[in-house]
């Protein structure tokens, strides 16, 4: 298991220094560029050498590049030197990999060996298994014009009535906790009637979307045999419900959405986003036309309620809810927060039977040592204003000083360190260790440590020689591998839960929680490659059974030493191969990870030859495994298309390593490409 690997700290690594002031570092290293990076670089330093010679001053330090990465697309974050107070972040679109030289040097240099035909043949195999396990997001399909149109598709998606209320009531047991948009109670009354057809059609047509986005989003969950049901997903007549409620919030007017309900329609669509492959930059861009949207009825806004009581408490849910997913898909994105600053009271910690419409009285806010319906996100209410002032400091555009940085950091690690002790993993009560509690508890851990290590990577990521940033280092790669060794407690490996399908919470967590997996290969690999350059003869490390799944997940190494953070990067890299093919997967990551692991468990003059041995192992590995979703036509003269020739293969698999953002052809099979594979199905293979 992951969390058997966890390297700490020796106790002499571990900071006492509480210093407020500014540092820098003495020398910082650029990251490698591509060429046309490298001469544009070139260029600045030229100009400002020569203006700093007419102006009598010393040349400014080159400027050093952090990066931060998740599952479907890749963002570079550029921290220039801005004086002696900070350092200015920027947004840039570039590969992860460059933050790692040894894999920018094998990738410039594919095809100009006398390795070619070995690279030509493992593009063409790449090429077909990622066209064999590639999951993507919902299609565009065909919209209607008018909203009646949508109410009666959405009204043929639904299914059975047990069903559905099987649906509402998993959705409300582990989904309302952290994001809280609806009212058990008054929404089950609701639902009901929706299904029952004793609504009026105004009624209906307000509270069907609800009831729709409700069903998908619980189905995504896949726990229980209810959860399967193509139609919800476009697989029967091409349009889903995700496409449908789209549809639908497109076509409202702007009086309509002053609508409390439609707010809580376009809310719950952020959250089924969540959930899916979706593209974080243009989800950060719906949250925030939602959080105007929801401004702009007065949700934010305790006066427009007139003193009522359920009204007030509702929206105060729906506000934070809309406040914190605009933050995650900032951070998930690398871009600035939208939200605004928090006002007025939390929402209370009561469950959902204590709060009824027509209510004159307030009931009472129960203790935070208390489980309830609304505790975990009365606890996200006390910190979010800290967690949003931190993140400002260094989303992209700011001025970000290390110093003003840390007097953050260290107040939100005293935060997660003063939670209740049932929050937290391995709690003696046996209630907080139910699926649905130990899902509301990872989740509320990961709202309060993303923040936080955002606020760490410009600084802990740029690794300077003289471990200037060390206060900010080890925290960084300690936060970002706690928040990955949650993976084990939905690892079907790992029987931990009762489900029926125990799987179902695997793929959910690797949808909904790709970034945080990231940001530890990231950490680990960053640091990986520091000890590596403190001590480059140190002996390689070699796992020869690695792809076969026979590394004891027991194995544990005292110290932050090379052959332990080896160890804990091979246990994340695991799930990730056994995996593939699976909802949430990603091949490119897992290959992008092998490659930059492939590269640093080895001394710098074989890194060449170990990453091709890896590429090759994983890709060998994977074709066995997929090999019935495989069909080789038996003849073919001329498979491969001129334009298709070895030049255009190798350019191929070096996007595919480097992963641009405007990659778009890598998910779209061009004619006759690599057309000597023909895969047969998309089946997703078992773990």
């Amino acid at each position: 298991m992951l969390q058997d690997s966890i390297q700490v700290p020796p106790p002499e690594e571990v900071m006492t220094d509480q210093s407020t002031d500014a540092i820098a570092p003495s020398e910082i290293t650029p990251a490698r560029f591509d060429d046309l990076q490298a001469r544009v670089n070139q260029l600045e330093r030229a100009l400002q050498s020569q203006q700093a010679r007419g102006n009598g001053t010393e040349e400014p330090s080159p400027p050093a590049d952090i990066l931060t990465e998740n599952q479907h697309e890749s963002m570079r974050i550029n921290s220039h030197r801005s004086g002696d107070d900070g350092i200015r972040i920027s947004l840039l679109q570039d590969g992860i990999t460059s933050r790692f030289e040894a894999v920018q040097s094998f990738i410039n240099g594919l095809g100009s060996d006398d390795d070619a035909e070995e690279i030509c043949s493992a593009a063409a195999d790449l090429y077909m298994l990622h066209q064999v396990t590639q999951q993507y997001p919902p299609r565009e399909s065909a919209s209607y014009d008018k909203i009646v149109d949508v109410i009666s598709h959405m009204q043929r998606l639904l299914p059975d009535i047990t069903t559905c209320l099987t649906l509402v009531g998993l959705y409300f047991q582990y989904f309302e906790n952290c994001f809280r948009v609806l009212h058990r109670h008054t929404s089950l009354i609701k639902f009901r009637a929706v299904l029952d057809n004793s609504l009026s059609r105004a009624e209906r047509d307000a509270w069907l979307p609800l009831l729709l986005s409700v069903i998908s989003i619980a189905s995504s969950l896949n726990t229980l045999p209810e959860c399967n049901i193509p139609r919800l997903h476009g697989e029967t007549d091409g349009i889903g419900a995700y496409q449908l409620i789209r549809n639908y919030l497109s076509l409202l007017t702007p009086r309509k959405w002053k609508e409390i309900s439609n707010i809580q329609i376009a809310v719950l669509s952020l959250q089924f986003q969540k959930s899916c492959p979706f593209n974080d930059l243009e989800s950060w861009l719906w949250s925030g036309n939602v959080l105007r949207r929801a401004m702009a009825a007065g949700v934010h806004d305790l006066r427009s309620t007139s003193g009522d009581i359920f009204r007030a408490e509702m929206n105060q849910r729906l506000w934070l809810t809309i406040l914190e997913t605009d933050l995650t898909f900032a951070v998930a994105s690398s871009m600035p927060a939208n939200c605004p600053i928090w006002q007025g009271p939390p929402p209370m910690s009561v469950n959902d039977e204590e709060l009824q419409p027509g209510m004159t009285r307030s009931p009472r806010c129960k203790n935070i040592e208390e489980w309830t319906d609304g505790v975990c996100q009365y606890v996200l209410a006390q910190s979010h204003n800290d967690r949003m002032k931190a993140y400002s400091l260094v989303s992209s555009g700011a001025t970000a000083s290390y110093g003003t940085v840390l007097q953050h950091t260290r107040h939100l690690e005293q935060i997660i360190h003063d939670l209740p002790q049932f929050f937290r993993l391995g709690s003696p009560d046996e209630a907080s260790n139910t699926p649905h509690r130990l899902l509301a508890q990872m989740e509320l851990d990961l709202l309060l440590r993303r923040p936080l290590i955002a606020c760490y990577a410009p600084f802990a990521a740029q690794m300077p020689t003289d471990d200037s940033f060390k206060e900010a280092r080890i925290p960084w790669i300690q936060s970002c591998t706690f928040s990955a060794c949650f993976q084990d407690l939905f690892d079907p490996k790992y029987p931990l839960m009762d489900l029926p399908r125990p799987e179902g919470l695997w793929d959910f967590y690797y949808r909904r929680y790709n970034w945080d997996i990231d940001q530890f290969f990231f950490a680990n690999c960053l640091e990986l490659q520091r000890l590596r350059r403190l001590d480059p003869g140190a002996a390689d490390a070699s796992s020869p059974e690695f792809f076969g799944h026979t590394l004891r997940s027991s194995a544990k190494v005292k110290g932050w030493t090379i052959e332990g953070i080896i160890k804990s990067i091979e246990e994340g890299i695991h799930p990730l191969m056994r995996r593939v093919g699976r909802p949430g997967s990603s091949l490119r990551d897992l290959v992008r990870w092998v490659a930059v692991l492939g590269s640093l468990k080895v001394s710098p003059a074989c890194t060449r030859h170990a990453i091709k041995n890896e590429l090759q192992s994983l890709i060998a590995s994977l074709k066995h495994r997929f090999a019935d979703q495989i069909d080789r036509p038996k003849a073919q003269s001329d498979p491969v298309r001129p334009d298709w020739d070895e030049k255009r293969k190798i350019r191929w698999l070096q996007r595919y390593l480097l992963q641009y953002e405007d990659d778009h052809d890598l998910d779209v099979q061009p004619p006759a490409m690599f057309s000597e594979y023909v895969m047969s199905t998309r089946e997703v293979a078992n773990p």
